[in-house]
């Protein structure tokens, strides 16, 4: 999975803003994060979340990645949704994210689904989404 990765992560390496290198970042997600993905041949969308803080209940995407051929057909919402899904099986109260201000298109997608702007730090959003209903 992880060479898989690293070559979907390189096709969007100028549109990323990772503070690690891929390899370092991939390494580092296969590590710590959960990962939901969708393959087709390889991977074509993943999505990433950290969960391991039990305690305070909550837990952070790091990354939605669709590739573009095969965005607009809902794969996004369904790796969102089946976060979400094991996030409230495993009694996570929150959500949270950070986007990059430009990036208007994931906003609007979060918003959709009901995160709330909670502040800003340097040219990201944070976002936060309760999970409890």
């Amino acid at each position: 999975m992880k060479e898989e990765l690293i070559t979907l992560l390189k096709i969007y390496k100028t549109e990323l803003a990772l503070s690690d290198s891929i390899a370092e970042y991939v390494d580092k997600i296969c590590e710590r994060a959960n990962i939901i993905s969708f393959y087709d041949k390889n991977i074509i969308a993943f999505i990433a979340f950290y969960c391991n803080d039990i305690r305070k209940e909550k837990a952070f995407i790091t990354m939605i990645l669709v590739d573009s051929t095969c965005q607009k057909k809902g794969l996004g919402q369904m790796l969102l949704d089946a976060a979400i899904l094991q996030l409230k099986y495993n009694n996570f109260k929150s959500l949270s994210l950070e986007v990059l201000q430009q990036n208007k298109n994931a906003i609007k997608f979060y918003k959709r689904n009901k995160f709330k702007e909670v502040s800003k730090r340097g040219n990201y959003l944070i976002m936060k989404k309760s999970l409890t209903n």
